[in-house]
């Protein structure tokens, strides 16, 4: 049996050099991490947001939720004053002030300004639930003062109420 074993062992690299069929392997992709080390799909979920719109002092506060949309693709539906409005995202290592190029989530939009694009940080709270701190603007407006949103995870501020 020590034998057969040995025997074995050493002859199966040799034998799968000299085999006609190719060596597979196998490789899976890990899962993208955002930059505070845990996977993108932990900050998906209900969130409150609060913000300050492009251009404008006026101030506004809403829901929002985040969804997984294939691979490395998002889905923002915000709703702010009972007016509902989806973006579509992904994860881009190229925004604004992104020394790390570390992947952020950014989302686009279309309004009747034209086309609209939002960064966002991702941090986390003292209880390791997600922060984001984003920030809209209009490529095509350079000079337009940013709008800015805050989101926090709903699970975690109505629970405490």
């Amino acid at each position: 049996m020590r034998l057969l074993h040995w025997a074995l062992m050493t002859m199966a690299p040799f034998c799968r050099a000299f085999s006609s069929a190719p060596l597979r392997r196998t490789r899976k992709t890990p899962p993208l991490r955002i930059p505070i080390g845990r996977p993108a799909s932990d900050f998906y979920g209900d969130y409150l947001l609060i913000g300050q719109k492009v251009e404008d002092d006026d101030a506004y506060k809403g829901r929002a939720h985040i969804e997984a949309i294939g691979h490395h693709r998002l889905r923002l539906t915000r709703t702010i004053n009972g007016v509902t409005t989806i973006e579509e995202g992904i994860f881009s290592a190229d925004s604004v002030g992104n020394a790390a190029k570390t992947p952020l989530p950014k989302f686009n939009w279309k309004d009747k300004r034209g086309d609209g694009e939002m960064f966002c940080h991702v941090t986390s709270n003292f209880d390791n639930y997600p922060l984001l701190m984003c920030i809209r603007y209009y490529p095509q407006e350079p000079k337009t003062t940013p709008g800015l949103e805050s989101y926090f995870p709903a699970a975690v501020y109505l629970q405490s109420r």
